[in-house]
């Protein structure tokens, strides 16, 4: 609590040190702290199981499971390099619910690992997207500016900390984490960056080595850019 009270009232300039004198000044806590962050991912570990068992537990309960997994050859071109849950070809999707073409229905606790928020296909969403895609489909930022972009600049500046009057946009969290360390050693003319034991960021080259979660991620891929600890 220390901490992040610390963290909350500091200057952006200052929050960096607030970390390192708590960790210096107060060695007693480390204990804590340490213990703090273990039980933290204990329980999203946990959660984030139970809801995997959960989910798959739904596809293995229903009488026509074996209907629902595709047989379609066509699903063999697609690169293993990922794992799946399931083997379910979804249809369609309303909400926190998704189909196959059995109609057969599964609720969808990955949530698109985050972009699905709103849920599938929700209307204001869904008319945004085909509103824009009458109107310009794609415009490349560094060839000309789009309203859209511009528009969501504008929101962002409105609710973010006042000293941020800038945005970059991105395709990818990995993509962003890059970009994050590319401006920060650029800003500060220092080249090493410090992770957080179990963190994951990416599976590009510099997130697979700031990657502290599992050493699976990076296995295999080195040499990767050095300046990580």
């Amino acid at each position: 609590v220390c901490l992040v009270s610390s963290l909350l009232c500091a200057p952006p300039s200052h929050r960096l040190s607030t970390v390192s004198l708590f960790w210096l000044d107060f060695p007693k806590h480390r204990l804590c702290l340490r213990l703090s962050f273990f039980v933290g991912f204990f329980f999203l570990s946990f959660s984030c199981e139970m809801l995997t068992r959960m989910s798959t537990a739904s596809l293995r309960a229903r009488p026509s499971g074996r209907a629902l997994f595709s047989s379609q050859s066509g699903v063999g071109l697609l690169s293993p390099v990922w794992s799946h849950l399931s083997q379910v070809v979804v249809e369609r999707a309303s909400g926190p619910y998704i189909y196959d073409a059995q109609g057969n229905e599964f609720t969808d606790f990955t949530c698109g690992i985050g972009v699905t928020n709103t849920g599938h296909c929700h209307p204001n969403v869904v008319k945004a997207i085909q509103d824009q895609a009458g109107k310009l489909i794609f415009g490349q930022i560094n060839c000309m500016y789009s309203p859209p972009a511009i528009r969501l600049a504008e929101k962002l500046r409105e609710i973010v900390p006042s000293h941020l009057d800038s945005f970059f946009y991105t395709n990818s969290g990995a993509e962003a984490t890059e970009g994050a360390v590319k401006l920060v050693r650029s800003f500060t003319k220092r080249p090493n960056v410090i992770v957080f034991e179990g963190g994951f960021h990416g599976r590009t080259s510099l997130t697979m080595q700031l990657n502290a979660s599992k050493t699976l991620y990076r296995a295999g891929f080195g040499p990767l850019p050095s300046g990580v600890f």
